[in-house]
C-alpha cells in the first residue's frame, strides 16, 4: 500500500500489564474522550488498512514503556497494512517548536527514498543547529522520533 496517515493528537499510554489498552483520543476530555485503542484495531469490524506511511506524533506513542510486552498501536498499525510507523519514545510538550519539528517529521518520513535515513539526517541537522546555539530547537523535540518497521528501496 502506499499513503500517508498522521495522527497528530493525544495518545493514552496502555495500562499496565494490557498494551493493547494504548490508544489515539480522537474527541472530547476527561471520562467523556473517544478512543481508538490497538485492541480496536485489531478486533474491529473489516477492513482496518492503513497506508504505508503511517505517523503517531503524540507522547509516548510507540508503547515501548510500561509493559513487558509490545503489544500496543505502532503493532496494531503493522499488522493493519501500515509498513512503516513513525512514533515517539517519551511525552512530548506542546510548544510552537514542537509543531515545527512535526512538519520537518513528515515531510522527512513521506519524502522520497529511505524514510529513516531522511528522518535521520533531519534529527543530525537539529542537532548541528542546537549545537551551534539556536535555541528555537530542543533536543527533547527533536529526538523523540523513530521508525518501526521495514524499510522503503530506493
Amino acid at each position: 500500500p502506499e499513503g500517508l496517515f498522521v495522527y497528530q493528537g493525544h495518545i493514552d499510554v496502555a495500562d499496565p500489564g494490557e498494551p493493547l489498552s494504548a490508544s489515539m483520543v480522537l474527541q472530547g476530555k476527561g471520562a467523556s474522550r473517544e478512543h481508538l485503542s490497538a485492541y480496536q484495531l485489531l478486533t474491529g469490524p473489516e477492513p482496518w488498512r492503513f497506508p504505508a506511511d503511517v505517523v503517531l506524533d503524540g507522547c509516548e506513542s510507540l508503547g515501548a514503556w510500561g509493559s513487558a510486552e509490545w503489544g500496543g498501536l505502532v503493532p496494531a498499525l503493522l499488522s493493519r497494512g501500515a509498513e512503516r510507523v513513525t512514533s515517539t519514545l517519551w511525552p512530548l510538550l506542546d510548544t510552537p517548536s514542537a509543531a515545527t519539528m512535526t512538519s520537518e517529521i513528515v515531510s522527512a518520513v513521506s519524502g522520497p527514498g529511505d524514510p529513516a535515513e531522511r528522518l535521520a539526517n533531519t534529527q543530525r541537522a537539529k542537532l548541528a543547529a542546537w549545537q551551534a546555539g539556536d535555541r528555537k530547537v530542543w533536543p527533547h523535540h527533536f529526538g523523540a522520533h523513530v521508525i518501526t518497521g521495514i524499510t522503503r528501496e530506493h
